[in-house]
Parts: C-alpha cells; structure tokens; sequence
C-alpha cells in the first residue's frame, strides 16, 4: 500500500540514525520524484496517510500532532489557564530569536544578539 505526505508519493523510509532532542528517531524520506527530507519519526507517524491529501490538510495533521502533544505536556506539568499567556510569550521570544538567528545566518550578518532557549527562559524567570 502507497503512503503519502501531503501529495507526495514516499518511495521508501529508512531510519536516518539521527535523534531528536526527546529521544525519537529521525527518518529519512525518498519520494517517488527523488526528493527526500528528513522528518522525526511521531511526525512522520501524523502525517503519514493512504491517499493522496491538500496542503491544507496536511496543515492539519501536523498542528493537530503538536497540539495533542502540548495539552499532554501543559497536564504532566499542571500548567494552569492563568499560566498560558506567560508561557506563549516565552515561546513566541524564543521562536523570534532563532528566527533572527537563522536570517543572520542565511545573509551571512555577524550576531549581534545571540539567544538561546536558555537564556529567554532565565529572563522570564523560570
């Protein structure tokens, strides 16, 4: 049976040997047009379908996935509703900073502010 990303057709999977910082196996993908992409395993399983589906589907399977996986995580951590808004703002400075990062990168601008996860979390407090 064909499995499908989105509306690419995968030729074959094979476990990449690299991991992602919780532990699952990244896998590589070869499509039936010879691209491949790497993609951790849980997100693979998620977006994984029979058939063919829309870019706005597989939209949804993925947010879909990760949603599942962060309501599992704000529970194990008994993260109350209070608690969401401070929690998004960490998280949205985080995903800012490696984004700036990331462009500093690409165009080859020297860093001016270099943060990591850890350093935004400290501010915050936590």
């Amino acid at each position: 049976m064909s499995k499908f990303i989105g509306s690419q057709e995968v030729a074959d999977v094979k476990v990449s040997g690299e991991k992602t910082p919780r532990g699952s196996d990244i896998v590589e993908v070869l499509y039936k047009d010879g691209k491949r992409e790497l993609i951790p395993m849980p997100m693979f399983e998620a977006i994984g379908t029979d058939e063919a589906v829309d870019d706005t589907r597989l939209r949804d399977l993925r947010v879909l996935a990760i949603a599942k996986e962060v309501i599992e995580v704000f529970a194990e951590y008994d993260i109350k509703f209070n608690e969401i808004e401070q929690l998004q703002q960490v998280i949205k400075s985080t995903q800012d900073e490696n984004y700036v990062r990331a462009q500093n990168v690409l165009w080859g601008t020297p860093e001016k502010r270099w943060l990591d996860m850890w350093r935004v979390l400290a501010k915050a407090g936590v």
